[in-house]
């Protein structure tokens, strides 16, 4: 779904390209499942622009607090479509965009589970401890604790909640919890050297973690945070895309 402010520029790619660089850094707000690909995709886009990212780091909750409290991001990498679009709505954000769509993994660090199947693991196991983002602030947590209700374990497991999906699986690679309900994107680069289980659930077995992307209003003039923006949508940036995990719906 996209949302749009009346007026707002249609020629990023042609603005991108054209216009010279600018010494301020595009200030990037990014959700904690997506850290990775997006220190991948700001590089290329540096790499291609000669502009600057800087990324910050944090549950999207937090972030969208962040913002209308008037925090300067330009760009909003968020793990949900419902807050761009609200920051839209709110006149936060001259425009949104969903750019990936994210998967759950359920994993665990005891080698005594490695190449076992993760999930049958986790509901074969007698009270196991799992960790989760928090639900009320991060989509991923969100989405496991929707998968959790479906397989009706409540009250029969010891329920770890982390401020982020980073946070979650910070508790499962120290031992603090036996498992973990992440983003399928957070587990793919260490798996080489993972000594536990990790299994991919089923798109279909919990609700879409659609990602949106907004452009916040107080990068209207920023040339090079509207291509930025852009970018996302790029064919570049779905091949990077898919090699972390996510889907892409393609250019809004």
């Amino acid at each position: 779904m996209l949302c749009r402010a009346t007026g707002v520029p249609s020629l990023f790619l042609f603005l991108l390209f054209t216009a010279p660089a600018v010494a301020d850094p595009v200030r990037v707000g990014v959700a904690s499942n997506f850290a990775g690909p997006a220190r991948e995709l700001a590089a290329q886009y540096e790499a291609e622009t000669g502009h600057a990212i800087s990324l910050s780091t944090a549950s999207t909750g937090k972030l969208y607090a962040q913002i209308r409290a008037g925090a300067p991001f330009d760009v909003l990498l968020a793990a949900d479509e419902l807050r761009p679009q609200r920051l839209v709505a709110d006149g936060f954000a001259l425009t949104a965009a969903v750019y990936a769509i994210g998967r759950l993994a359920i994993v665990s660090a005891d080698p005594g589970l490695r190449g076992a199947d993760c999930r049958e693991a986790f509901l074969a196991a007698t009270a196991p401890t799992l960790a989760i983002a928090n639900p009320d602030t991060a989509p991923y947590g969100l989405a496991a604790s929707a998968w959790l209700q479906q397989q009706r374990v409540a009250g029969k497991l010891d329920l770890v909640r982390g401020e982020n999906v980073g946070q979650a699986m910070g508790f499962v690679v120290t031992g603090n919890a036996r498992f973990g309900i992440v983003a399928l994107s957070q587990f793919l680069p260490v798996e080489p050297d993972w000594q536990g289980c990790a299994t991919a659930l089923p798109a279909a077995s919990h609700p879409p973690v659609r990602q949106a992307a907004a452009l916040l209003a107080v990068a209207a003039k920023d040339q090079a945070a509207a291509g930025f923006f852009e970018y996302l949508f790029s064919a570049d940036a779905a091949a990077t895309l898919s090699k972390w995990g996510y889907m892409t719906p393609g250019r809004p």
